[in-house]
């Protein structure tokens, strides 16, 4: 079974993705592992992604689950997949969606407490 996290940038698909991993024993990738360099660049500038941006990090995403089916290994990832197309594409055999939402002003608060991470709270509203 594949459990896909989704939701805008600080609803807290990496501490649910990982809490819900650890307590179920299954592996667990986050989505940030699989963006390129020139994507995390981008969004450090406060630059949105495209859709052509987006394509080969949501092809690695799809890859490493129809990994986890091939190898018959439980998974919980994260991806924002806000875009329906987004979603059909990760659409893996014995995938189960998660969609985490909250309010603005709490969701920008926690960007805003990641100073390290390289998307920030400019990027909420996109």
């Amino acid at each position: 079974m594949i459990i896909l996290i989704m939701g805008v940038q600080g609803s807290g698909k990496t501490t649910v993705g990982r809490a819900l991993a650890s307590r179920l024993g299954w592996s667990f990738r986050d989505a940030d592992e699989f963006h390129s360099e020139a994507n995390k660049a981008k969004m450090a500038a406060g630059i949105a992604l495209t859709d052509e941006d987006r394509a080969p990090w949501l092809a690695a995403i799809r890859a490493e689950m129809d990994r986890a089916n091939a190898e018959h290994r439980n998974l919980v990832i994260t991806c924002s997949a806000l875009k329906e197309k987004y979603r059909e594409q990760l659409a893996a055999p014995g995938s189960h969606l998660v969609f985490l939402r909250g309010d603005p002003e709490l969701i920008a608060s926690r960007i805003n407490a990641r100073p390290h991470h390289f998307a920030n709270a400019s990027l909420l509203a996109s």
